[in-house]
């Protein structure tokens, strides 16, 4: 059995993806003020997951003009990613709408649910002794098609992983 630890870090990004996180918070006026997950503490992969987050709006974004006409709201997109020195692997594990009440000047709460938990096959090979982490953005689709998402808030989590004491 894989098992899975968080560790509360302010943030995981770093060098260019950083500051891209940076511009587009400055940008947005946007920004994930709180970031919790249930369970707490070690747990199988495979567990129910919740995850729960506060959005800090201080300006409401002005996307006319910049979102395309296919698409919907904004979305909330929650990943696990696995990242070792040979692979990375990002798994969608859940998605939602924002409303488009929650993009107003103020504090919101989002929730999303994985009943399921991070499925194996989000491992690569040979990342069960690793870190991963647990990805959490607001986007919105942008171009004509719809192709382009823009990150107008996200928080990060390193997940550490490794194997449940039993050695599965």
């Amino acid at each position: 059995e894989v098992r899975c630890t968080a560790r509360a870090m302010a943030a995981v990004a770093e060098g260019a993806e950083a500051a891209s996180s940076k511009r587009a918070r400055e940008a947005s006026g946007m920004e994930v003020t709180r970031f919790e997950i249930d369970p707490v503490g070690e747990c199988a992969l495979e567990a129910p997951l919740r995850v729960r987050a506060i959005l800090r709006v201080a300006t409401a974004p002005d996307l006319d003009g910049e979102v395309s006409a296919a698409a919907a709201a904004p979305m909330w997109r929650l990943r696990f990613v696995a990242d070792v020195a040979y692979a990375r692997q990002a798994t969608a594990l859940a998605e939602a709408p924002c409303a488009p009440s929650s993009l107003a000047p103020g504090e919101h709460a989002v929730e999303l649910l994985v009943p399921e938990g991070v499925p194996e096959a989000a491992l690569p090979r040979g990342a069960e002794e690793s870190l991963a982490v647990l990805e959490l953005t607001l986007e919105v689709a942008v171009g004509p098609t719809a192709a382009e998402r823009h990150e107008l808030a996200a928080a990060r989590l390193v997940v550490d992983v490794r194997r449940g004491r039993d050695g599965r």
